[in-house]
Protein backbone atom coordinates (compact mmCIF):
# COMPACT_ATOMS: atom_id res chain seq x y z
CA UNK A 1 0.00 0.00 0.00
CA UNK A 2 1.19 3.45 -0.85
CA UNK A 3 -1.68 5.70 -1.36
CA UNK A 4 -4.69 6.04 1.33
CA UNK A 5 -7.34 8.41 0.44
CA UNK A 6 -9.50 9.26 3.48
CA UNK A 7 -12.22 11.83 2.11
CA UNK A 8 -13.71 12.80 5.86
CA UNK A 9 -10.91 15.28 6.60
CA UNK A 10 -12.33 14.49 10.38
CA UNK A 11 -12.18 11.58 11.09
CA UNK A 12 -11.49 10.37 14.25
CA UNK A 13 -8.29 8.05 15.14
CA UNK A 14 -9.44 5.32 17.87
CA UNK A 15 -6.40 3.05 17.50
CA UNK A 16 -3.17 5.14 18.55
CA UNK A 17 -1.23 4.20 15.53
CA UNK A 18 -2.84 2.75 12.63
CA UNK A 19 -0.03 0.79 9.88
CA UNK A 20 0.43 -0.02 6.78
CA UNK A 21 2.65 -2.84 5.05
CA UNK A 22 5.07 -4.35 7.54
CA UNK A 23 5.15 -1.04 9.16
CA UNK A 24 8.24 -0.04 9.23
CA UNK A 25 8.79 2.96 6.45
CA UNK A 26 5.69 5.21 7.13
CA UNK A 27 7.54 7.45 4.55
CA UNK A 28 6.43 4.89 1.52
CA UNK A 29 2.73 6.06 2.39
CA UNK A 30 0.97 9.22 1.40
CA UNK A 31 -2.47 9.77 3.10
CA UNK A 32 -4.92 12.02 0.94
CA UNK A 33 -7.69 14.09 2.11
CA UNK A 34 -8.82 17.47 2.03
CA UNK A 35 -7.46 20.68 3.71
CA UNK A 36 -4.17 21.20 4.96
CA UNK A 37 -4.80 21.25 9.01
CA UNK A 38 -7.37 18.92 9.91
CA UNK A 39 -7.16 15.07 11.95
CA UNK A 40 -5.90 13.27 9.00
CA UNK A 41 -2.87 15.76 8.57
CA UNK A 42 -2.27 15.50 12.12
CA UNK A 43 -2.27 11.85 12.41
CA UNK A 44 -0.25 12.01 9.39
CA UNK A 45 2.70 14.37 10.88
CA UNK A 46 2.82 12.28 14.18
CA UNK A 47 3.55 9.17 12.94
CA UNK A 48 5.98 10.08 9.47
CA UNK A 49 3.30 9.52 6.98
CA UNK A 50 3.09 11.84 3.34
CA UNK A 51 0.22 14.11 3.25
CA UNK A 52 -1.30 15.66 0.59
CA UNK A 53 -4.55 18.25 0.21
CA UNK A 54 -6.50 16.67 -2.07
CA UNK A 55 -8.00 20.56 -2.49
CA UNK A 56 -4.99 21.16 -5.03
CA UNK A 57 -5.34 17.98 -7.24
CA UNK A 58 -7.33 17.37 -10.50
CA UNK A 59 -7.71 14.17 -11.64
CA UNK A 60 -9.64 12.48 -14.48
CA UNK A 61 -9.97 10.81 -18.06
CA UNK A 62 -11.21 12.02 -21.40
CA UNK A 63 -11.82 9.49 -24.03
CA UNK A 64 -8.34 7.28 -23.60
CA UNK A 65 -6.12 10.01 -22.19
CA UNK A 66 -5.75 10.50 -18.34
CA UNK A 67 -4.32 13.30 -16.68
CA UNK A 68 -3.02 14.78 -13.24
CA UNK A 69 -2.81 17.91 -11.94
CA UNK A 70 -0.57 18.19 -8.78
CA UNK A 71 1.34 20.64 -7.13
CA UNK A 72 1.63 22.36 -10.11
CA UNK A 73 2.74 19.41 -12.17
CA UNK A 74 0.98 18.14 -14.97
CA UNK A 75 0.60 14.76 -15.97
CA UNK A 76 -0.92 13.10 -19.05
CA UNK A 77 -0.53 9.35 -20.29
CA UNK A 78 -2.91 6.81 -22.82
CA UNK A 79 -5.60 5.23 -19.96
CA UNK A 80 -4.33 2.43 -22.79
CA UNK A 81 -1.06 3.25 -24.27
CA UNK A 82 -1.73 0.16 -26.72
CA UNK A 83 -4.42 2.43 -28.51
CA UNK A 84 -4.26 6.03 -30.10
CA UNK A 85 -4.62 8.86 -27.61
CA UNK A 86 -4.90 12.26 -29.11
CA UNK A 87 -4.75 15.04 -26.35
CA UNK A 88 -8.91 16.71 -25.30
CA UNK A 89 -9.42 20.07 -26.92
CA UNK A 90 -11.27 21.82 -23.95
CA UNK A 91 -7.88 20.94 -21.28
CA UNK A 92 -10.57 19.78 -18.82
CA UNK A 93 -7.15 20.50 -15.74
CA UNK A 94 -7.68 24.06 -16.12
CA UNK A 95 -11.57 24.11 -14.60
CA UNK A 96 -9.23 23.76 -11.29
CA UNK A 97 -5.85 25.65 -11.99
CA UNK A 98 -4.82 28.33 -14.38
CA UNK A 99 -2.05 27.74 -17.13
CA UNK A 100 -0.09 30.29 -15.84
CA UNK A 101 0.14 28.10 -12.39
CA UNK A 102 1.37 24.98 -14.30
CA UNK A 103 5.35 24.81 -13.56
CA UNK A 104 5.83 21.52 -15.48
CA UNK A 105 4.46 19.24 -17.72
CA UNK A 106 5.18 15.67 -18.07
CA UNK A 107 3.76 13.73 -21.71
CA UNK A 108 3.94 10.41 -20.90
CA UNK A 109 3.45 7.32 -22.69
CA UNK A 110 1.23 6.94 -25.52
CA UNK A 111 0.84 10.74 -26.25
CA UNK A 112 1.55 10.65 -30.12
CA UNK A 113 1.11 14.49 -30.95
CA UNK A 114 1.34 17.90 -29.39
CA UNK A 115 -1.43 19.79 -31.33
CA UNK A 116 -0.65 23.58 -32.71
CA UNK A 117 -0.66 26.03 -29.88
CA UNK A 118 -2.33 23.18 -27.11
CA UNK A 119 -0.08 24.55 -24.34
CA UNK A 120 0.48 28.52 -25.33
CA UNK A 121 0.50 31.06 -22.70
CA UNK A 122 1.05 28.28 -19.98
CA UNK A 123 3.95 31.36 -19.34
CA UNK A 124 5.31 29.29 -15.80
CA UNK A 125 6.19 26.53 -17.42
CA UNK A 126 10.35 25.93 -16.23
CA UNK A 127 10.29 21.87 -17.49
CA UNK A 128 8.70 19.86 -20.36
CA UNK A 129 9.43 16.10 -20.58
CA UNK A 130 7.79 13.76 -22.83
CA UNK A 131 8.21 10.39 -23.68
CA UNK A 132 9.16 8.17 -26.82
CA UNK A 133 5.57 7.84 -28.01
CA UNK A 134 5.63 11.68 -28.90
CA UNK A 135 6.57 12.38 -32.75
CA UNK A 136 5.23 15.59 -33.19
CA UNK A 137 5.05 19.28 -32.23
CA UNK A 138 2.70 21.85 -33.41
CA UNK A 139 2.71 25.48 -34.64
CA UNK A 140 2.91 27.85 -31.39
CA UNK A 141 2.43 24.17 -29.24
CA UNK A 142 4.65 25.67 -26.40
CA UNK A 143 4.35 29.18 -27.17
CA UNK A 144 3.23 32.42 -25.43
CA UNK A 145 1.86 35.46 -26.76
CA UNK A 146 4.23 37.95 -25.21
CA UNK A 147 7.89 38.03 -24.52
CA UNK A 148 8.93 35.49 -21.97
CA UNK A 149 11.92 34.69 -20.31
CA UNK A 150 11.10 32.04 -17.50
CA UNK A 151 13.94 29.39 -18.23
CA UNK A 152 12.53 26.31 -19.12
CA UNK A 153 14.05 23.02 -19.72
CA UNK A 154 12.55 20.52 -22.37
CA UNK A 155 13.33 16.96 -22.94
CA UNK A 156 12.31 15.90 -26.38
CA UNK A 157 11.19 12.27 -27.39
CA UNK A 158 13.69 10.25 -28.67
CA UNK A 159 11.79 9.41 -31.74
CA UNK A 160 10.44 13.13 -32.34
CA UNK A 161 10.36 13.24 -36.46
CA UNK A 162 8.41 16.95 -36.77
CA UNK A 163 8.68 19.81 -34.88
CA UNK A 164 7.33 23.15 -36.35
CA UNK A 165 10.06 26.12 -36.92
CA UNK A 166 7.74 28.05 -34.09
CA UNK A 167 7.26 25.70 -31.29
CA UNK A 168 8.68 28.22 -28.71
CA UNK A 169 7.48 31.92 -30.26
CA UNK A 170 8.56 34.66 -27.79
CA UNK A 171 10.33 32.40 -25.64
CA UNK A 172 14.03 32.75 -24.12
CA UNK A 173 15.97 31.36 -21.86
CA UNK A 174 15.08 27.36 -23.18
CA UNK A 175 17.51 24.65 -23.25
CA UNK A 176 16.46 21.42 -25.47
CA UNK A 177 17.68 18.28 -24.69
CA UNK A 178 16.94 16.25 -28.20
CA UNK A 179 18.66 12.98 -29.38
CA UNK A 180 21.13 12.78 -32.62
CA UNK A 181 19.18 11.55 -35.69
CA UNK A 182 15.73 13.38 -34.78
CA UNK A 183 14.14 16.20 -35.43
CA UNK A 184 15.73 17.42 -32.22
CA UNK A 185 18.41 18.68 -34.56
CA UNK A 186 16.34 21.42 -36.52
CA UNK A 187 15.67 23.68 -33.62
CA UNK A 188 17.00 27.06 -33.86
CA UNK A 189 16.68 30.38 -32.57
CA UNK A 190 17.84 33.21 -30.71
CA UNK A 191 17.73 32.32 -26.83
CA UNK A 192 17.34 28.84 -27.23
CA UNK A 193 20.04 26.08 -26.39
CA UNK A 194 19.88 22.69 -28.14
CA UNK A 195 21.96 19.90 -26.82
CA UNK A 196 22.31 17.06 -28.93
CA UNK A 197 23.44 13.96 -27.02
CA UNK A 198 24.22 10.25 -28.78
CA UNK A 199 21.89 7.92 -27.15
CA UNK A 200 22.12 4.43 -25.69
CA UNK A 201 19.36 2.09 -25.96
CA UNK A 202 18.94 -1.46 -24.06
CA UNK A 203 15.76 -3.72 -24.39
CA UNK A 204 15.41 -6.91 -22.17
CA UNK A 205 13.00 -9.47 -23.39
CA UNK A 206 12.52 -12.13 -20.60
CA UNK A 207 11.28 -12.52 -16.88
CA UNK A 208 12.41 -11.85 -13.08
CA UNK A 209 15.46 -12.67 -14.44
CA UNK A 210 15.27 -10.29 -16.96
CA UNK A 211 13.99 -7.84 -14.33
CA UNK A 212 17.44 -8.31 -12.29
CA UNK A 213 19.35 -7.45 -15.04
CA UNK A 214 18.19 -4.56 -15.52
CA UNK A 215 17.44 -3.65 -11.63
CA UNK A 216 13.63 -3.25 -12.05
CA UNK A 217 11.89 -3.75 -9.37
CA UNK A 218 8.61 -1.51 -9.70
CA UNK A 219 7.66 1.48 -11.20
CA UNK A 220 9.03 4.46 -8.87
CA UNK A 221 12.10 2.90 -8.18
CA UNK A 222 15.68 3.83 -9.97
CA UNK A 223 18.04 1.24 -11.90
CA UNK A 224 21.77 0.35 -11.00
CA UNK A 225 22.52 -0.72 -14.35
CA UNK A 226 21.12 2.84 -15.59
CA UNK A 227 23.32 4.42 -13.40
CA UNK A 228 26.14 2.52 -14.98
CA UNK A 229 25.39 3.02 -18.24
CA UNK A 230 24.94 7.19 -17.23
CA UNK A 231 28.29 6.56 -15.41
CA UNK A 232 30.15 4.94 -18.23
CA UNK A 233 29.12 6.88 -21.64
CA UNK A 234 29.07 9.80 -19.45
CA UNK A 235 26.96 13.48 -19.86
CA UNK A 236 26.89 13.25 -23.77
CA UNK A 237 24.48 10.64 -23.68
CA UNK A 238 20.90 9.64 -23.20
CA UNK A 239 20.49 6.02 -21.53
CA UNK A 240 17.22 4.14 -22.31
CA UNK A 241 16.15 0.55 -20.80
CA UNK A 242 13.16 -1.39 -21.72
CA UNK A 243 11.76 -4.94 -20.45
CA UNK A 244 9.64 -7.24 -21.99
CA UNK A 245 8.21 -8.63 -18.96
CA UNK A 246 5.87 -12.12 -18.17
CA UNK A 247 7.27 -13.87 -14.94
CA UNK A 248 8.83 -17.02 -15.33
CA UNK A 249 8.44 -17.28 -19.06
CA UNK A 250 10.51 -19.29 -21.56
CA UNK A 251 11.79 -18.42 -25.18
CA UNK A 252 9.59 -21.11 -26.62
CA UNK A 253 6.44 -18.51 -24.94
CA UNK A 254 7.78 -15.59 -26.16
CA UNK A 255 8.23 -16.71 -29.42
CA UNK A 256 4.31 -17.91 -29.23
CA UNK A 257 3.34 -15.12 -27.79
CA UNK A 258 4.82 -13.24 -30.50
CA UNK A 259 3.29 -14.79 -33.50
CA UNK A 260 0.08 -15.06 -32.02
CA UNK A 261 0.42 -10.86 -30.73
CA UNK A 262 -0.72 -11.69 -27.15
CA UNK A 263 -0.72 -8.64 -25.06
CA UNK A 264 0.32 -10.35 -22.52
CA UNK A 265 3.46 -8.68 -21.17
CA UNK A 266 4.26 -5.54 -18.29
CA UNK A 267 6.83 -2.87 -20.52
CA UNK A 268 9.01 -1.15 -18.05
CA UNK A 269 11.15 2.06 -19.48
CA UNK A 270 13.69 3.93 -17.72
CA UNK A 271 15.23 7.40 -19.30
CA UNK A 272 16.05 11.17 -18.56
CA UNK A 273 12.46 11.77 -19.64
CA UNK A 274 11.15 9.35 -16.65
CA UNK A 275 13.54 11.16 -14.18
CA UNK A 276 15.63 8.34 -13.78
CA UNK A 277 12.74 5.94 -12.70
CA UNK A 278 11.13 3.14 -14.13
CA UNK A 279 7.71 3.14 -15.34
CA UNK A 280 5.31 0.49 -16.44
CA UNK A 281 2.70 -0.23 -18.77
CA UNK A 282 0.57 -3.00 -18.30
CA UNK A 283 -0.90 -5.28 -21.21
CA UNK A 284 1.71 -4.78 -24.01
CA UNK A 285 2.93 -6.82 -27.24
CA UNK A 286 6.11 -7.90 -28.14
CA UNK A 287 5.22 -5.52 -30.66
CA UNK A 288 4.49 -2.62 -28.87
CA UNK A 289 7.56 -2.75 -26.98
CA UNK A 290 10.41 -3.43 -30.29
CA UNK A 291 8.56 -0.33 -31.63
CA UNK A 292 8.27 1.73 -28.72
CA UNK A 293 12.34 3.14 -29.17
CA UNK A 294 14.68 2.53 -31.82
CA UNK A 295 16.19 0.05 -29.46
CA UNK A 296 20.90 -0.47 -30.32
CA UNK A 297 20.75 -3.58 -28.52
CA UNK A 298 17.97 -6.52 -27.62
CA UNK A 299 18.51 -9.35 -25.77
CA UNK A 300 16.85 -13.08 -25.32
CA UNK A 301 16.79 -15.10 -22.26
CA UNK A 302 15.91 -19.10 -22.05
CA UNK A 303 14.64 -20.25 -18.88
CA UNK A 304 12.99 -23.27 -17.04
CA UNK A 305 14.30 -26.79 -18.65
CA UNK A 306 15.69 -25.26 -21.84
CA UNK A 307 18.96 -23.62 -20.44
CA UNK A 308 19.35 -27.71 -19.25
CA UNK A 309 18.61 -29.34 -22.30
CA UNK A 310 18.06 -26.76 -24.61
CA UNK A 311 14.25 -27.89 -24.53
CA UNK A 312 11.44 -26.24 -23.20
CA UNK A 313 8.55 -28.11 -21.60
CA UNK A 314 4.98 -27.74 -22.22
CA UNK A 315 4.72 -28.74 -18.58
CA UNK A 316 6.93 -26.00 -17.32
CA UNK A 317 5.81 -24.00 -13.89
CA UNK A 318 4.75 -20.96 -16.27
CA UNK A 319 1.83 -22.94 -17.01
CA UNK A 320 1.33 -20.84 -20.11
CA UNK A 321 0.03 -22.09 -23.03
CA UNK A 322 3.36 -22.58 -25.90
CA UNK A 323 3.05 -23.63 -29.74
CA UNK A 324 4.57 -27.45 -29.51
CA UNK A 325 7.06 -26.53 -32.40
CA UNK A 326 8.96 -23.30 -29.94
CA UNK A 327 9.69 -26.12 -28.07
CA UNK A 328 13.35 -26.45 -28.64
CA UNK A 329 15.47 -23.05 -28.52
CA UNK A 330 16.76 -24.15 -32.07
CA UNK A 331 13.92 -22.92 -33.03
CA UNK A 332 12.41 -20.30 -31.09
CA UNK A 333 15.60 -18.11 -30.80
CA UNK A 334 15.39 -17.52 -34.90
CA UNK A 335 12.30 -16.69 -34.79
CA UNK A 336 12.47 -14.25 -31.95
CA UNK A 337 15.93 -12.65 -33.54
CA UNK A 338 13.93 -12.59 -36.98
CA UNK A 339 10.96 -11.01 -35.24
CA UNK A 340 13.14 -8.71 -33.60
CA UNK A 341 14.84 -7.78 -36.97
CA UNK A 342 11.55 -7.04 -38.41
CA UNK A 343 10.13 -4.39 -35.65
CA UNK A 344 13.29 -2.75 -34.24
CA UNK A 345 15.86 -3.33 -37.81
CA UNK A 346 18.83 -1.59 -36.16
CA UNK A 347 19.55 -3.30 -33.29
CA UNK A 348 21.99 -5.71 -32.19
CA UNK A 349 20.53 -9.18 -30.63
CA UNK A 350 22.43 -10.74 -27.62
CA UNK A 351 22.12 -14.29 -25.92
CA UNK A 352 21.45 -13.15 -22.20
CA UNK A 353 22.91 -16.55 -20.32
CA UNK A 354 21.54 -16.87 -16.92
CA UNK A 355 23.42 -18.70 -14.01
CA UNK A 356 22.53 -21.61 -12.37
CA UNK A 357 19.41 -21.16 -10.06
CA UNK A 358 19.26 -24.04 -7.48
CA UNK A 359 19.25 -23.25 -3.84
CA UNK A 360 22.97 -22.19 -4.06
CA UNK A 361 23.44 -20.73 -0.69
CA UNK A 362 27.09 -21.95 -0.05
CA UNK A 363 30.65 -21.33 -1.28
CA UNK A 364 31.16 -23.13 -5.31
CA UNK A 365 27.80 -24.92 -4.83
CA UNK A 366 26.65 -25.27 -8.38
CA UNK A 367 29.89 -25.26 -9.91
CA UNK A 368 29.74 -28.44 -11.31
CA UNK A 369 26.07 -27.78 -12.72
CA UNK A 370 27.17 -24.53 -14.44
CA UNK A 371 30.02 -25.63 -16.22
CA UNK A 372 28.31 -29.08 -17.04
CA UNK A 373 24.77 -28.54 -17.98
CA UNK A 374 24.37 -24.60 -18.23
CA UNK A 375 27.50 -23.29 -19.84
CA UNK A 376 27.18 -26.13 -22.48
CA UNK A 377 23.97 -25.69 -23.46
CA UNK A 378 23.85 -22.17 -23.56
CA UNK A 379 26.64 -22.24 -25.98
CA UNK A 380 25.89 -25.29 -27.75
CA UNK A 381 22.26 -23.54 -28.36
CA UNK A 382 24.07 -19.72 -29.35
CA UNK A 383 26.27 -21.64 -31.82
CA UNK A 384 23.30 -24.33 -33.09
CA UNK A 385 21.32 -20.42 -34.16
CA UNK A 386 24.49 -19.11 -35.92
CA UNK A 387 24.31 -21.71 -38.51
CA UNK A 388 21.26 -20.48 -39.48
CA UNK A 389 19.62 -17.47 -41.57
CA UNK A 390 18.84 -15.04 -38.28
CA UNK A 391 22.30 -15.11 -36.27
CA UNK A 392 23.45 -13.51 -32.32
CA UNK A 393 25.17 -10.75 -32.95
CA UNK A 394 26.54 -11.33 -29.45
CA UNK A 395 26.83 -13.70 -26.39
CA UNK A 396 26.54 -12.46 -22.86
CA UNK A 397 27.65 -14.58 -20.34
CA UNK A 398 26.33 -13.11 -17.67
CA UNK A 399 25.89 -16.79 -15.50
CA UNK A 400 29.43 -16.90 -15.82
CA UNK A 401 30.18 -13.65 -13.22
CA UNK A 402 27.40 -14.48 -10.58
CA UNK A 403 29.09 -18.18 -10.67
CA UNK A 404 32.58 -16.00 -10.46
CA UNK A 405 31.32 -14.34 -7.53
CA UNK A 406 29.83 -17.32 -6.08
CA UNK A 407 33.30 -18.28 -5.06
CA UNK A 408 33.49 -15.97 -2.33
CA UNK A 409 31.68 -15.58 0.73
CA UNK A 410 29.07 -13.40 -1.11
CA UNK A 411 27.47 -17.03 -1.78
CA UNK A 412 26.77 -17.36 1.64
CA UNK A 413 23.67 -16.16 4.05
CA UNK A 414 20.72 -15.86 2.21
CA UNK A 415 17.76 -15.08 3.97
CA UNK A 416 13.81 -15.08 2.44
CA UNK A 417 12.11 -14.21 5.59
CA UNK A 418 14.59 -10.94 6.14
CA UNK A 419 12.72 -7.57 5.91
CA UNK A 420 15.50 -7.09 3.93
CA UNK A 421 15.29 -9.15 0.98
CA UNK A 422 19.30 -7.91 -0.62
CA UNK A 423 21.29 -10.61 1.76
CA UNK A 424 24.58 -11.38 -0.29
CA UNK A 425 24.53 -12.51 -3.72
CA UNK A 426 20.79 -14.15 -3.71
CA UNK A 427 17.09 -13.14 -2.33
CA UNK A 428 15.99 -16.47 -2.82
CA UNK A 429 17.23 -20.04 -4.72
CA UNK A 430 16.12 -18.50 -8.05
CA UNK A 431 16.88 -15.05 -7.86
CA UNK A 432 19.89 -12.69 -7.57
CA UNK A 433 20.01 -10.07 -4.38
CA UNK A 434 18.78 -6.32 -5.23
CA UNK A 435 22.09 -4.40 -4.33
CA UNK A 436 25.43 -7.18 -5.06
CA UNK A 437 23.73 -9.28 -7.32
CA UNK A 438 21.97 -7.03 -9.30
CA UNK A 439 25.18 -4.85 -9.32
CA UNK A 440 27.09 -7.67 -10.34
CA UNK A 441 24.91 -8.31 -13.43
CA UNK A 442 24.28 -4.40 -14.41
CA UNK A 443 27.82 -4.14 -14.38
CA UNK A 444 28.36 -7.17 -16.68
CA UNK A 445 25.99 -6.05 -19.52
CA UNK A 446 27.63 -2.37 -19.20
CA UNK A 447 31.06 -3.56 -19.89
CA UNK A 448 30.20 -6.22 -22.69
CA UNK A 449 27.72 -3.96 -24.56
CA UNK A 450 29.20 -0.17 -24.16
CA UNK A 451 32.53 0.19 -27.04
CA UNK A 452 35.26 1.73 -25.83
CA UNK A 453 34.74 4.60 -27.97
CA UNK A 454 31.60 5.70 -26.53
CA UNK A 455 33.31 5.74 -22.53
CA UNK A 456 33.75 8.75 -21.20
CA UNK A 457 36.97 9.83 -20.32
CA UNK A 458 37.84 9.55 -16.86
CA UNK A 459 34.10 7.85 -16.19
CA UNK A 460 33.43 6.80 -12.27
CA UNK A 461 31.51 3.95 -11.81
CA UNK A 462 29.28 4.02 -8.95
CA UNK A 463 29.19 1.75 -5.94
CA UNK A 464 26.92 -0.92 -5.14
CA UNK A 465 23.91 0.25 -3.95
CA UNK A 466 22.92 0.99 -0.15
CA UNK A 467 21.00 -1.61 1.50
CA UNK A 468 17.46 -0.58 2.72
CA UNK A 469 18.04 -1.42 6.73
CA UNK A 470 22.09 -1.66 6.52
CA UNK A 471 23.12 1.57 4.48
CA UNK A 472 25.81 1.98 2.85
CA UNK A 473 27.30 -2.03 2.09
CA UNK A 474 31.37 -2.76 2.44
CA UNK A 475 33.80 -1.33 -0.11
CA UNK A 476 34.93 -4.81 -0.63
CA UNK A 477 31.36 -6.09 -1.80
CA UNK A 478 31.71 -3.54 -4.92
CA UNK A 479 35.79 -4.88 -5.06
CA UNK A 480 34.26 -8.61 -5.30
CA UNK A 481 31.77 -7.73 -7.75
CA UNK A 482 34.24 -5.72 -9.62
CA UNK A 483 36.73 -9.09 -9.87
CA UNK A 484 33.79 -10.97 -11.03
CA UNK A 485 33.05 -9.34 -13.96
CA UNK A 486 36.58 -8.62 -14.88
CA UNK A 487 37.04 -12.78 -14.87
CA UNK A 488 34.33 -12.64 -17.36
CA UNK A 489 35.64 -10.43 -19.30
CA UNK A 490 38.53 -12.40 -19.27
CA UNK A 491 37.19 -15.89 -20.77
CA UNK A 492 34.04 -13.68 -23.09
CA UNK A 493 35.76 -14.79 -26.21
CA UNK A 494 36.94 -18.60 -25.29
CA UNK A 495 35.40 -20.49 -23.48
CA UNK A 496 32.94 -18.23 -20.77
CA UNK A 497 34.56 -20.49 -17.79
CA UNK A 498 33.98 -20.14 -14.13
CA UNK A 499 36.61 -18.05 -12.43
CA UNK A 500 37.62 -18.75 -8.36
CA UNK A 501 38.47 -15.37 -6.98
CA UNK A 502 41.00 -15.74 -4.50
CA UNK A 503 41.60 -13.85 -1.35
CA UNK A 504 37.83 -13.86 -0.42
CA UNK A 505 36.62 -17.20 1.07
CA UNK A 506 36.81 -16.39 4.69
CA UNK A 507 33.52 -14.79 6.08
CA UNK A 508 34.97 -11.64 7.44
CA UNK A 509 32.49 -11.87 10.29
CA UNK A 510 33.36 -14.98 11.74
CA UNK A 511 36.98 -14.36 11.40
CA UNK A 512 36.88 -11.38 13.22
CA UNK A 513 34.53 -13.05 15.92
CA UNK A 514 37.24 -15.29 16.59
CA UNK A 515 39.70 -12.52 16.95
CA UNK A 516 37.52 -10.78 19.31
CA UNK A 517 37.13 -13.99 21.40
CA UNK A 518 40.89 -13.77 21.86
CA UNK A 519 41.57 -10.11 22.71
CA UNK A 520 42.67 -9.17 25.91
CA UNK A 521 41.18 -6.42 27.19
CA UNK A 522 42.22 -6.11 31.00
CA UNK A 523 40.11 -4.50 33.51
CA UNK A 524 37.52 -1.59 32.61
CA UNK A 525 36.57 1.27 34.86
CA UNK A 526 33.56 3.05 34.04
CA UNK A 527 30.67 4.72 35.36
CA UNK A 528 27.41 3.05 34.23
CA UNK A 529 27.18 -0.23 32.23
CA UNK A 530 25.91 1.68 28.94
CA UNK A 531 29.26 3.72 29.74
CA UNK A 532 31.03 0.03 29.94
CA UNK A 533 29.54 -1.42 27.36
CA UNK A 534 30.73 1.89 24.92
CA UNK A 535 33.86 1.10 26.09
CA UNK A 536 33.95 -2.45 24.85
CA UNK A 537 32.32 -1.78 22.11
CA UNK A 538 35.46 0.80 20.87
CA UNK A 539 38.13 -1.49 22.54
CA UNK A 540 37.16 -4.39 19.86
CA UNK A 541 37.03 -2.31 17.01
CA UNK A 542 40.56 -1.25 17.45
CA UNK A 543 42.36 -3.08 14.88
CA UNK A 544 39.20 -4.47 13.02
CA UNK A 545 39.23 -4.66 9.20
CA UNK A 546 37.42 -1.69 7.28
CA UNK A 547 33.16 -1.73 8.10
CA UNK A 548 33.28 -4.13 10.73
CA UNK A 549 30.69 -3.15 13.04
CA UNK A 550 30.89 -4.05 16.70
CA UNK A 551 27.27 -3.76 19.51
CA UNK A 552 27.94 -5.70 22.84
CA UNK A 553 24.84 -6.25 25.33
CA UNK A 554 25.08 -8.02 28.73
CA UNK A 555 24.06 -11.59 29.17
CA UNK A 556 22.02 -11.21 31.83
CA UNK A 557 21.38 -7.60 34.36
CA UNK A 558 25.00 -6.73 36.25
CA UNK A 559 26.08 -4.64 38.60
CA UNK A 560 29.16 -2.77 39.13
CA UNK A 561 30.82 -2.51 42.33
CA UNK A 562 34.60 -1.30 43.48
CA UNK A 563 36.03 -4.59 43.26
CA UNK A 564 36.68 -5.84 39.55
CA UNK A 565 34.37 -9.40 38.68
CA UNK A 566 34.02 -10.97 35.50
CA UNK A 567 30.62 -10.47 33.41
CA UNK A 568 29.49 -11.95 30.57
CA UNK A 569 28.41 -10.36 26.97
CA UNK A 570 27.07 -11.36 24.20
CA UNK A 571 29.32 -9.25 20.94
CA UNK A 572 28.02 -9.03 17.52
CA UNK A 573 30.19 -8.69 14.80
CA UNK A 574 28.70 -7.61 11.72
CA UNK A 575 30.56 -7.21 7.70
CA UNK A 576 27.70 -5.80 5.51
CA UNK A 577 24.98 -8.61 5.63
CA UNK A 578 26.62 -11.03 7.29
CA UNK A 579 26.85 -11.81 11.17
CA UNK A 580 28.81 -13.88 14.12
CA UNK A 581 27.54 -13.77 17.71
CA UNK A 582 30.38 -14.63 20.55
CA UNK A 583 29.84 -14.61 23.97
CA UNK A 584 32.79 -12.96 25.72
CA UNK A 585 33.71 -12.51 29.55
CA UNK A 586 34.42 -8.85 30.67
CA UNK A 587 36.58 -8.06 33.87
CA UNK A 588 34.69 -4.50 35.40
CA UNK A 589 34.61 -2.39 38.33
CA UNK A 590 33.28 1.14 39.02
CA UNK A 591 35.11 3.89 38.28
Amino acid sequence: ITDVIIENPDVTFTEKEITFNDGSRPDLVTLYSYGSDNNVSKFAATYGFNYVDLNGIATGEVDNVAYSLRDGTLQLSAKDPTKPATLPANSPWLERASASSITELVIGNGITEIPSAYFKDYTALTSISMENTVTSIGSEAFATSTSNTTPLVISLSGKIASISFDFLKNRTGVTVNGVSGTAAESISGDGITVNIKQIFRLLLIGNSLSLDAADCTRAGTTSQLYNILKSMLGEDSIVEIGVLYSGSKTSAWHATSAEQERALYSFYFISESTGGNWTQTNNATSKYGLTYADWNYVTLQPYGAEVQTGISSLSDSDGASKDEKFLPLTVSLPYLIEYVEKYAPTAEVYYYMIWWTNNLIELNVGQSKFNNALLPTAKAAYAAVNEGNYKFDGFLPIGTAIQNARSTYLALNYDTNSVDPQYNLQRDSVHISYTIGRYIIGLAFAELLVPEDRRADGYVLPDVRDSDTLGKLPAEYTEIARLAVEAMLNTADTDCSFTKISGYTDEPSAKYAQEVTNKELGVFEAESVDALVAMIENALLVGAKEDIKISVSASNDITLSQEATEFEFSVTVQFGYLKTEVTKTISAKLK
